[in-house]
């Protein structure tokens, strides 16, 4: 099933769209915004910026601003994205994990108030309920991790794909 790069993308972006828990919406990657700004920068041509050809062209004191930076994205904009968006991410990532360690320990504790109770019946459903709850949201979790390293992944290799200064193998490693 080969479709050109750009169709699978979109579908990647609203896979993303549809997949994501609605409680953390918030705190997944922004693709689209990512997208629009890789967008921009091929569009203006900022995405090569850092060539060898540039630091050897002829530049005067007449040379404009226009023509030595021209107007757009440019790669330094697109790192400050990506590094607001890990550090989004890692957040979000760091209390869901928090507030599902406290799910567990509060399992944890009525698991154990249960079993000191020797057992009974009664209270098995509840706490076998609260147990597919906590399993259900680790699961969500599982995927909201998953999703995410796949559109910091996907964005990135599209963005070395046009760049000459490649960012994918550097940020998958500090994620």
């Amino acid at each position: 099933d080969r479709q050109p790069a750009d169709r699978r993308m979109v579908k990647f972006g609203k896979s993303l769209q549809a997949d994501r828990v609605a409680k953390w919406a918030d705190g997944y990657v922004n693709y689209e915004a990512l997208k629009d700004t890789l967008s921009e920068m091929l569009a203006t041509g900022t995405i090569r910026e850092f060539n060898e050809d540039i630091l050897y062209l002829a530049h005067s004191i007449a040379t404009t601003d226009e023509v030595i930076r021209p107007p757009g994205a440019r790669e330094g904009d697109f790192i400050r994205q990506i590094d607001a968006e890990i550090e989004k991410v890692n957040s979000w990532t760091k209390r869901i994990q928090a507030e599902l360690l406290g799910s567990l320990d509060e399992i944890d504790r009525k698991h154990n108030t249960w079993v000191k109770a020797g057992r009974p019946t009664k209270g098995t459903e509840g706490l076998l309920r609260d147990v597919e709850s906590v399993e259900t949201e680790l699961q969500n979790f599982e995927n909201f991790v998953n999703m995410n390293y796949l559109a910091f992944s996907k964005i990135l290799k599209k963005h070395d794909k046009y760049s000459t200064c490649p960012l994918r193998m550097p940020y998958l490693m500090r994620i």
